[in-house]
Formats: structure tokens, sequence, C-alpha cells
């Protein structure tokens, strides 16, 4: 099984509310397995639109033979998200066919938060 984690676009903008795509691609070659993923960011940082929501779990679903998933979901900034690069963690569990987890894959990832730059015209 391997995971990968994209975040689109690649910056949010700093003290305003916006957000991005955080995009998980699980793929496996092996037997069918059922992924999912715990994702936590840090505090000025939500997976909710308007609360404090600072962990969360996203089901892939059933990843069959030679197959790829993509799930995504969408990371949050606010009016008190400041510019900087925010470290954020996201954990892929796989279970097997008895519901046992098979395999545990950290993917640390960063979410870069930046000053939006004045319209030239």
């Amino acid at each position: 099984m391997k995971a990968a984690v994209r975040v689109h676009p690649e910056t949010l903008y700093a003290r305003m509310q916006n957000e991005v795509a955080l995009i998980l691609r699980v793929e496996n070659k092996g037997a069918s397995r059922w992924a999912e993923a715990e994702v936590e960011v840090p505090e000025k940082l939500s997976l909710a639109p308007l609360a404090h929501l600072h962990k969360g779990r996203m089901r892939v679903g059933i990843v069959g033979r030679n197959q790829a998933l993509e799930k995504s979901v969408k990371i949050y900034a606010s009016a008190y998200t400041g510019a900087q690069p925010y470290e954020c963690r996201l954990v892929v569990f796989t279970y097997d066919k008895d519901g046992v987890i098979d395999e545990r894959i950290e993917l640390p990832f960063q979410v870069k938060c930046e000053e939006q730059k004045p319209a030239v015209l």
C-alpha cells in the first residue's frame, strides 16, 4: 500500500477566511484493503469552516488490487491565521478482511500561509 498527500492550491492567505483542499491518494498493489485516515491540523487552522475542529477522520473506502483512490478534505483559515508554514499530520490506516489494522502510514505535510498580495492595475 502506498499513500501520498498534496495540497491544492499550494497556499492559504493569512488573516482572511479561505480554504485549501488536502488530497490523499492511496494505491494498492496487493489484496483488497479498507483505508481511512486521521487528519490533524494546528490550532490556527480548522477542518470546519465556522468552528475550531483540529482532528478529523476521513473514510477512503475499499481499495482493490491494482487500484488507486483519492479522497479530499478542506482545511480552512480564519482571521486569526498568521502568515507562516503550518505543520500538519495525516495517518493512514489500512484494514484487512477481518477488520484488523494491517498497516499504518504517517504522512506529515505542510500548509503554507502567506500574506495576500494587493492587486496590481
